[in-house]
């Protein structure tokens, strides 16, 4: 794996953080925060480009670890991508490794999808634990807020 591909999963990882788990100001211009509670962007006007620099080399060094801890699991998961043996994978919406970092976001959150629901049985199961181990303390602290300065920090 080269430094490029790693940075396509680390925009998964943002891209899944921001649509499912994005914490709203209570100040915010739309009502999304404060005692509503909503979280999650869905369609926002935020990207990977808003998300301060701390928190993406944060990010950066979690999606390292994760890919060092579980190389032979994330070689497996980019040839199923590759030969279609993962459900869903469209190489036009984005890189084996793209789809990876979303998959982990979502099973790291306890989302109800991720990398055990793509139709690979125990390598999608093994994933699945691996996404809870490195990324799992953003489920409850370190979910993705924005900023006074209408940044993303995962702080």
């Amino acid at each position: 794996m080269n430094i490029m591909s790693m940075e396509d999963m680390l925009a998964g990882i943002v891209t899944a953080a921001l649509w499912a788990d994005l914490q709203w100001p209570e100040d915010d211009p739309q009502g999304r925060g404060g005692d509503n509670g909503e979280s999650g962007g869905g369609e926002s006007e935020f990207s990977i480009v808003d998300v301060e620099p701390e928190s993406l080399d944060k990010l950066r060094t979690l999606c390292y670890e994760f890919v060092a801890a579980n190389l032979h699991d994330v070689a497996l998961y980019v040839a199923a991508c590759e030969d279609g043996t993962r459900q869903s994978y469209d190489p036009s919406e984005g890189s084996p490794l793209e789809y990876l970092g979303h998959d982990v976001w979502l099973s790291a959150g306890g989302h109800g999808t991720g990398c055990w629901d793509r139709g690979l049985g125990a390598l999608g199961d093994r994933l699945h634990e691996a996404s809870k181990v490195t990324f799992g303390r953003f489920e409850s602290s370190g979910l993705p807020w924005v900023t006074s300065n209408r940044m993303i920090s995962f702080e």
